[in-house]
């Protein structure tokens, strides 16, 4: 039986981290990949617009699409408007991310005397929304969490010029006005573009400290929500976007994908 495919949207290529880990917890299946780069970054709008755009654009890929599962691989998106989707489509599962505060806290909860010191790197929709404000107050007085502010590493990422120097030149700026001071025990990625620069922001804010992101729990969560599996075909991968240029969009996913290592074939 031909299952329908696993719809994965993002506002760019961030939410390709998250795709890598699904591929890599269910390599049989079938993808439509989706990034509204025509609209990025989302971390620079307000809730209202990334709400209104994210059910509009949903809604049309459902329709072109049929997919049995709906993953918003992106923070921003899911703060802004994952209570409204799972409200659209009762029948589907609707899955979203949320920053990894607690396995961050979880790892490094007692290993010193003092509190441990956490450092969260977030658009500021999903530090400001009360999903996060929610999951912050679980945690609070078991770690001193630092939560950065930082909508323009998107735009830097997505630009692909130069990705590492401004990261690094970006985050040290954002750093020093904020007042911080690395290092710190863990690094907690709250946005699905960071991890194509996580070697950047360890050598801002710590080498050695562990960084955490939600792509294996949002993995996980997927294939547990999904009634069938597929395990006896191939990886079927298909891309979309909303700028004018799909063929660079999609040159552009397969060579992110191959950098994080995971893509080896399978694309429509």
């Amino acid at each position: 039986m031909e299952l329908r495919p696993i719809l994965v949207f993002d506002s760019g290529f961030g939410g390709l981290s998250i795709l890598d880990r699904l591929i890599r917890e269910m390599p049989s299946e079938k993808y439509v990949y989706f990034g509204d780069n025509a609209f990025a970054p989302y971390g620079i709008r307000s809730t209202e617009e990334v709400q209104t755009r994210t059910i509009a654009v949903v809604r049309s890929l459902v329709n072109a699409y049929d997919p049995r599962a709906i993953v918003i691989a992106c923070n921003t998106a899911t703060s802004a408007a994952i209570q409204e989707l799972r409200t659209i489509y009762k029948a589907l599962p609707v899955i979203g991310t949320e920053p990894a505060i607690k396995p961050a806290v979880l790892a490094v909860e007692g290993i010193t005397d003092r509190l441990p010191r956490i450092l969260a790197l977030a658009t500021p929709i999903t530090l400001k929304e009360k999903k996060f404000q929610d999951l912050m107050s679980r945690f609070a007085g078991r770690a001193e969490i630092d939560l950065l502010p930082a909508p323009e590493l998107v735009s830097i990422i997505e630009s692909q010029t130069d990705v590492d120097e401004r990261a690094i030149a970006y985050l040290r700026d954002c750093s020093t006005k904020k007042g911080f001071t690395p290092p710190y025990d863990a690094i907690v990625l709250g946005c699905t573009h960071f991890p194509f620069v996580k070697k950047s922001i360890q050598t801002v804010f710590g080498p050695e400290a562990p960084v955490f992101d939600s792509s294996d729990g949002v993995a996980r969560r997927t294939k547990d929500l999904l009634a069938e599996i597929r395990t006896d075909g191939s990886l079927s991968l298909q891309f979309d976007c909303s700028s004018p240029n799909p063929d660079a969009f999609r040159q552009r996913c397969v060579s992110l994908l191959r950098q994080l290592g995971c893509f080896a074939g399978g694309e429509d």
